[in-house]
């Protein structure tokens, strides 16, 4: 709240804080904008229920981010190489469906395109924990990315269709914020 009204103010905490207040200041902000998203959402009380989408993807994102390399050098003996060629996977699913979407959100909504990811980036969580081959692995990275891009992608559409303009500016950097709350804690 207190930061909200710093926002929406204008007026802004003294950047030379004492050492270490920055980090909590920052921790601060997140909070605080997330509870002000939470309140303008939960006020419409529509589309509430896709913030936790948020925490799927980044928690599947986390677990790519951060095991990646255990899973491809340990798990699958592979090299350096074939860590990048995960990351690569990965990026190539998610830039597949990010740039083939346009033409699906014409025929399809976006809540069920999104559920669809969830969907995915669930199985694909199940999947991983069975260790799969280094083929199979290969695809399941891919197919983490798809998820991924299924659910973030439409959320900028979906975030302006539930807001009024003027509540935009607030709502964007506020979902922001949310979402890189849950990365945090992911």
């Amino acid at each position: 709240l207190v930061w909200t009204i710093f926002l929406q103010t204008g007026v802004m905490p003294p950047a030379s804080a004492p050492h270490g207040a920055s980090e909590w200041l920052s921790v601060l902000a997140v909070v605080c904008a997330a509870a002000a998203y939470s309140v303008i959402e939960s006020a419409r009380r529509r589309d509430v229920g896709w913030v936790l989408l948020g925490v799927a993807v980044a928690a599947a994102g986390a677990m790519v981010i951060v095991n990646t390399v255990v899973v491809v050098r340990a798990g699958l003996g592979g090299s350096d190489s074939d860590v990048a060629l995960f990351f690569a996977a990965y990026g190539a699913g998610s830039m597949g469906v990010a740039l083939s979407l346009p033409i699906i959100l014409e025929k399809i909504e976006a809540r069920p395109v999104m559920l669809a990811g969830t969907a995915l980036l669930s199985l694909t969580m199940v999947i991983a924990t069975l260790e799969p081959a280094y083929g199979p692995a290969l695809a399941l990275w891919a197919a983490i990315g798809v998820g991924a891009s299924l659910v973030q992608t439409p959320s900028g559409l979906l975030l302006r269709r539930s807001s009024h303009p003027e509540d935009r500016p607030a709502l964007f950097a506020a979902q922001f914020a949310l979402s890189h709350a849950c990365w945090l804690v992911a």
